[in-house]
């Protein structure tokens, strides 16, 4: 059998404010938890190199093709520095 309990409103916004922040912890535990298993579980930077560890952003690059080959492009100008007339050192 059911009991009918009264509270004050002020006491029924208090109790929604405290269930929602409830929710919202528990989400960021279950996140949490889900990153510390991922990172446990994943390779140690001291045997590999860092950029083969799970968790890390090893996805494709974000740039896209250009068509271009790489170095320096066909009637680029080129330029060096000037032929010192005065060397330090020779």
């Amino acid at each position: 059998m059911e009991e009918m309990v009264s509270i004050s409103r002020s006491e029924y916004e208090r109790m929604k404010q405290q269930s929602s922040e409830y929710e919202r912890m528990k989400q960021q535990i279950a996140s949490l938890q889900e990153e510390l298993s991922l990172l446990k579980s994943g390779r140690s930077s001291r045997s590999t190199p860092p950029s083969h560890d799970i968790g890390r952003s090893n996805g494709n690059s974000l740039r896209s093709k250009s068509g271009k080959k790489s170095g320096g492009q066909c009637g680029h100008q080129g330029h060096t520095l000037p032929k010192s007339d005065h060397p330090d050192e020779i």
